[in-house]
């Protein structure tokens, strides 16, 4: 089924890798030169530190006491000047977003391709033993419009099951409620976060459907068999995302509901 507007705004695939048994130290002289070698194409850097604090604990009638603090590097991120194209490196991690333009969104593809070619920059530059486990994430905007204050049954959008009693909780104003399909033969975990979002200024009610799939065991570098794991993922998250829908909630989308 094709959607005139897919309601995705942004694409991302990440790694997690084996480790080379002799690797560096994981700070700031490490990444750069891997974050460098995209400059022409990425040349906006951000450096992201966090710290971490060791608390001695102390007696119920005392206060606990910070003994020591240390910063650390957690990650660099480059991106283009539109900021649409993302990369980010951490400490045996690594991960390529697309976010959705005025006029294009984000297709499966286009993010494969390219977070495939950045992962042999990455096996070339840092010699990782295997990938571990594969991320596939998206992150959807739903927008549902409507008249000032007017009210909406989401069972005429989702089939979601959201329904709580009118009586004695009334009306539902705002929920983030997480999803967990536990991966089983031909089908990695899957995980979707459905939650509103703020009222936009023209009363337009917001959903935010964020999913996740998670590939484990994958221990290999070969880009044939991470395509193939990526791939299938992909087409079980499609599948669940056209199931949450009804028919008018597809519409929403450019679709006419057929085949």
């Amino acid at each position: 089924m094709q959607l005139d507007n897919p309601p995705v705004v942004q694409v991302g695939i990440d790694f997690r890798f084996d480790p080379d048994p002799e690797k560096q130290s994981w700070d700031l002289p490490v990444a750069m030169p891997f974050v460098e070698r995209f400059r022409e194409s990425l040349p906006c850097v951000e450096v992201v530190r966090a710290e971490e604090i060791r608390i001695e604990k102390r007696s119920p009638q005392g206060l606990p006491e910070r003994l020591s603090g240390k910063i650390r590097l957690d990650r660099v991120s480059a991106h283009d000047e539109a900021e649409r194209h993302w990369l980010e490196v951490g400490d045996d991690r690594m991960g390529y977003r697309l976010l959705r333009g005025a006029k294009e969104y984000p297709g499966f593809d286009a993010v494969l391709e390219k977070a495939l070619s950045v992962l042999g920059e990455y096996i070339e530059h840092f010699r990782p033993t295997a990938v571990r486990r594969t991320l596939l994430s998206y992150l959807d905007i739903v927008t549902i419009p409507r008249a000032a204050r007017e009210g909406i049954e989401l069972d005429d959008y989702f089939r979601l099951g959201l329904k709580l009693p009118e009586d004695p909780f009334g009306p539902l104003g705002a929920f983030v409620i997480q999803f967990v399909l536990p991966p089983k033969p031909g089908f990695d975990e899957l995980n979707m976060v459905f939650a509103t979002e703020p009222v936009t200024d023209d009363n337009d009610l917001r959903f935010s459907m964020r999913w996740q799939s998670r590939c484990d065991g994958i221990d290999s570098l070969d880009a044939a068999d991470l395509r193939c794991r990526l791939n299938s993922a992909h087409e079980h998250l499609v599948k669940c995302f056209f199931a949450c829908f009804t028919v008018k909630g597809l519409e929403l989308f450019g679709s006419t509901g057929s085949e």
